[in-house]
This record gives C-alpha cells, sequence and structure tokens, in this order.
C-alpha cells in the first residue's frame, strides 16, 4: 500500500496536521496542511506490533519506531527465541524517485563506521547472534525471499554462515519487515526525510572529493578535471535535494563514474 495524494497524516514532532500534496517539503522535514510553526523532528515513540512469519515460524511481537531525522526505523523484537534489533532503510534515498530497494542492518545502525559486530542489540536468533547486513532488497520481491539472498553471518566469527533453521527464520524475518515497513501510510513523507538526510551525507563525500581533487590538480590532466567536475555537480545536486528545491532521483545517465 502507498500513500494516496492529499492523504493527512499527522506530524510526529507538533502532533500537527499534515498534507502529503507531493510539493516540495518545508525546511523542517514536513509538509503542513497550514505552513505557520516549524516544528522540529524528533523519534517516534516504539510502537508494538505483531510481525506474521508464516507457518513454521508463527508471530514475534516487539516494537517499531521511526528516526524522523533520519528516516530510519528500528524494528525490536522480544521473543525467547527472536531477540534483537533490525535497522530498515531506504537505499541510497537520494538517489531513488520511488522507492525500489531497502536495506536491513542488524542491530542499531547510526551512521557510523567500524564492524557490522559493534552496532548495538544485534539480533539473536535460536541463540545465536547474528551481525551484518542485507542491502538493496527489491520490494517487488518480498514473498519469494529466500535463504540465498539474505546475509546470516555470526557475529562471532567473520564471513561464517548460521545454521540452515536460524537462516530460515532470519529469512521469514526480515520478509515480514519489509512488508511491515512497505505498507506504512507515510511511506512517502519517510522517503522524502530519507532522501534529504542522504542527501546530505552524499553532499559532505562529494564536496570532500572536489578538494581532494583539486589538490591534485598541480600538474592538471583532462581525467582530474573532469572528475572533479563531477563531483562538484554532484555536491550541487545532493545540496538541492537535501534543502528541498529538487525531487529525489538518480544522476543523469551522462554521469561520469569515478575509477
Amino acid at each position: 500500500m502507498r500513500i494516496a495524494r492529499a492523504q493527512t497524516l499527522q506530524c510526529p514532532a507538533c502532533r500537527r496536521p499534515l498534507l502529503d500534496t507531493g510539493e516540495e517539503l518545508l525546511d523542517h522535514g514536513w509538509p503542513h496542511a497550514t505552513p505557520g510553526r516549524p516544528c522540529q523532528p524528533v523519534p517516534a515513540e516504539p510502537t508494538p506490533i505483531e510481525l506474521d512469519l508464516g507457518t513454521e515460524f508463527g508471530t514475534a511481537r516487539g516494537t517499531v519506531r521511526t528516526d524522523w531525522t533520519t528516516g530510519y526505523s528500528y524494528y525490536t523484537l522480544t521473543e525467547p527465541r527472536l531477540r534483537g534489533t533490525w535497522t530498515v532503510l531506504i537505499t541510497a534515498a537520494a538517489d531513488q524517485t520511488s522507492i525500489a530497494t531497502i536495506d536491513v542492518y542488524y542491530g542499531e545502525h547510526h551512521d557510523t563506521i567500524g564492524r557490522e559486530q559493534s552496532r548495538a542489540n544485534n539480533p539473536v536468533i535460536n541463540n545465536i547472534e547474528i551481525a551484518g547486513a542485507t542491502y538493496a532488497l527489491d520490494i517487488t520481491t518480498i514473498d519469494s525471499l529466500d535463504t540465498a539472498r539474505i546475509n546470516c553471518q555470526l557475529a562471532a566469527q567473520d564471513f561464517e554462515s548460521a545454521p540452515l533453521k536460524t537462516r530460515q527464520r532470519m529469512t521469514a524475518v526480515i520478509r515480514a519487515l519489509l512488508t511491515h515497513f512497505t505498507d506504512r501510510p507515510d511511506l512517502a513523507t519517510l522517503h522524502r526525510v530519507a532522501a534529504r538526510h542522504h542527501a546530505e551525507q552524499m553532499r559532505v563525500h562529494a564536496t570532500h572529493r572536489v578538494t581532494e581533487i583539486g589538490n591534485e590538480l598541480a600538474d592538471p590532466t583532462a581525467r582530474l578535471t573532469d572528475n572533479r567536475d563531477h563531483y562538484r555537480r554532484e555536491a550541487t545536486r545532493y545540496k538541492a535535494i537535501a534543502n528541498g528545491t529538487r525531487s529525489p532521483g538518480p544522476a543523469p545517465q551522462n554521469a561520469l563514474i569515478d575509477n
């Protein structure tokens, strides 16, 4: 299910009505039906959920909360043989015109760089701790996801997969998470929030590369000049998405790829 145009929602921060009109966002991240006093986005309170894991694994209970500064959703399950947190987010949100793929990080993901095992509250399935993530899951193939597509590596040992039954339960969880996430009535708004967050990250990266390449241009070459210009364009594009003056979407097809 996708959000309908002109559907009234509620701001998670100030509880004022929102109107998803498809127009550009206001500077605080949500299009209010009656723009006025700005509100600041805050993480939503955890909401109880029940996930259907299928005939073999039954129902899993827990909570979901959304960080409206990043667009990340944190699913925490509390079953005896299934506990921990999964972070669900839109893959490269600023580069997707509409949501096509989703990433699922194991544990609480907060844009930090380091070992996957260092995330807080990694999932524990059948008393086995799992670390890592599964990237770019196609939302049109949720029902057909199988263990071959899902990463399920042991936290205690790099590159070693969990036993089959644990992988099967993990796959059932991820199918249920993606179903719940893509059925959200506020998914279009969440995409725009996530796109602005991702665009700001990529703007910083592109700007940094412009500086790095500029420092290498003491003896200019055509390739380095083109490369620098590419990252300048990328910084401008992502800045516009982050500011809400440009809609999310991929780079032009003729954009230079750095190698």
